[in-house]
């Protein structure tokens, strides 16, 4: 297991497939679960992690209120992101953590774009302010050379399941939870709130 503090309340945890046999983790069905499904015994296992991870460095859960963020990576391992709420409060602090003006209902979705041209994130982000997008969106851009935008939604759905917004990926390519990750610790960010906004007036 290896442990990086990134901040006074946050820390990274990185298990092999050997630690994760240990600790008795299983893999999340799917990126969704990995961010938003936590079952008991995964409760008890992340306990059990964060104990061994205070007792190594000192980094204490006991009594907090945690944000926990959990993503498969190759080879068969899991990264872990996990931040003490405090005092802060969940949605100011979510809100940092995410990059997000405004944190979404239960219904919402994130959403996010690998977009390779500029014309086509902009007119993406014009048709969805004509179609009244009003929620959290950011802007990052690619960390390497290459001119890539990423761009992150929050998208509602309607009653039956179906997303608002469905022609999203006529624009960009729907990317997983690791490059997320990647975007998160390496990435460029042009805009923490209200991309969609900014981008459609370009």
């Amino acid at each position: 297991m290896e442990l990086i503090v990134i901040g006074e309340n946050r820390l990274k945890i990185m298990l092999t497939g050997e630690d994760m046999a240990h600790y008795d983790l299983t893999e999340p069905d799917s990126a969704e679960e990995s961010t938003h499904s936590v079952t008991p015994h995964t409760r008890k296992v992340l306990r059990h992690i964060f104990a061994d991870a205070n007792s190594q460095i000192g980094f204490d859960t006991e009594g907090e209120r945690l944000f926990v963020q959990l993503y498969t990576s190759k080879g068969g391992g899991c990264e872990i992101f996990v931040t003490k709420l405090g005092d802060a409060g969940e949605a100011k602090l979510l809100k940092e953590v995410m990059g997000k003006e405004k944190i979404s209902n239960a219904r919402d979705r994130l959403v996010w774009l690998r977009i390779e041209r500029l014309d086509d994130l902009t007119a993406l982000c014009r048709r969805l302010k004509l179609r009244g997008f009003h929620k959290g969106s950011t802007l990052y851009i690619s960390p390497s050379n290459e001119r890539v935008w990423y761009l992150s939604l929050y998208i509602s759905e309607e009653q039956d399941g179906a997303m608002l917004f469905p022609f999203l990926t006529e624009y960009g390519e729907e990317i997983n939870g690791d490059t997320v990750l990647y975007l998160g610790e390496y990435g460029k960010i042009l805009c923490s709130s209200k991309a969609v906004e900014t981008m459609a007036s370009i």
